[in-house]
């Protein structure tokens, strides 16, 4: 979790709550939007160690856990994939409208 240039260090207990589960959790769109209501006349969020002990974290058993954390992982690599894929994509637009520079 990134906020104004900040790091915050979250500790579990391994035994209770998976790393990727927890991971998931915490960039998640819900838990993004509370902090950003937290901090309405703030260009950045500043998150402090109260606002993360506030989080209330659906725990679910391990493997439901581990799975939503695998799950949640492979979509960020498809964004990667299908935002390479735009870039790629614009590129071949510009060269189509501009032509190949230094070819």
């Amino acid at each position: 979790l990134i906020y104004n240039s900040f790091c915050i260090n979250v500790r579990v207990n391994s035994a209770i709550v998976d790393n990727t589960y927890l991971f998931a959790i915490l960039n998640s769109s819900y838990i993004r939007n509370k902090f950003d209501k937290k901090s309405k006349s703030y260009l950045t969020t500043p998150i402090s160690k109260k606002d993360i002990e506030e989080i209330k974290i659906p725990i679910y058993n391990m493997e439901k856990q581990k799975m939503i954390g695998k799950l949640y992982i492979e979509l960020l690599e498809r964004q990667k994939k299908y935002r390479e894929m735009l870039f790629i994509e614009k590129d071949i637009i510009e060269e189509i409208i501009f032509g190949k520079e230094n070819g």
